[in-house]
């Protein structure tokens, strides 16, 4: 069984940078219930982030890591 959330579309109708801004908030939510639950961010055997399994827990697609500056700064400041 996987704690993965499946991907939710945005809603249609709403701007991209209002998609952006729910992806980032979604990420900082997540990182913020790891760390309250002392747990680390999934990483890779290399130490790095696991950004696919990440974005499965956050319910957006593993791109928004290459395309969203809001959702990298935000990954940079917990990680």
């Amino acid at each position: 069984m996987s704690d993965a959330t499946p991907v939710q579309p945005p809603a249609t109708g709403r701007s991209g940078r209002d998609v952006a801004a729910e992806y980032a908030q979604r990420l900082r939510t997540e990182c913020e219930r790891a760390w309250q639950a002392g747990e680390a961010l999934p990483r890779l055997a290399s130490g790095a982030v696991n950004k696919t399994l990440l974005a499965q827990r956050c319910g957006f697609p593993r791109r928004v890591f290459a395309t969203n500056p809001g959702a990298l700064e935000v990954l940079r400041e917990w990680d």
